[in-house]
Order: C-alpha cells, then sequence, then structure tokens
C-alpha cells in the first residue's frame, strides 16, 4: 500500500499545488485510509471558459457558497 501512496502522490505532485507538506500528505493517507469507507461526493457546477490560452471553470458565488456550507455542516 505504501508504494501506491508514494505513486499517487507523485502523479498528484506535477498537477496540483497545495502548502502540505510530503509528510503531512503521507500521514493523512495513512492515518486515514479507513475513512474511505464513508465517503460522500458532490459535483460542483461551473461556467466553462477560456483565459490566457487555458480552459478553466468558474464557479458562481452561490455554488463555492453551498460547498463551503456542506463542509462545514458535514456529519452535524
Amino acid at each position: 500500500m505504501l508504494n501506491q501512496i508514494d505513486e499517487i502522490l507523485g502523479v498528484l505532485g506535477s498537477n496540483m499545488k497545495t502548502n502540505m507538506e510530503f509528510g503531512d500528505m503521507r500521514r493523512l493517507a495513512m492515518n486515514y485510509s479507513s475513512a474511505r469507507k464513508n465517503v460522500s461526493t458532490y459535483q460542483m457546477s461551473g461556467s466553462a471558459i477560456r483565459s490566457s490560452g487555458m480552459y478553466l471553470i468558474e464557479m458562481p458565488k452561490e455554488e463555492i457558497q453551498k460547498t463551503h456550507d456542506m463542509i462545514v455542516n458535514f456529519g452535524s
């Protein structure tokens, strides 16, 4: 399992940005692996735009607030 985590984090490393240290990400993955059995999913909806040659998804403020509220109220 450890090799899989290293591979996943290696792929993510070149495609995402975070302020978490690698060791923190590894501990998070290892210590909360059992949580994957209790997963909820939600897909945000936005509008596709092109800016500076990149394709982006622009999220309405209402969608951001709805998602924020879902996270804050999760489990309560």
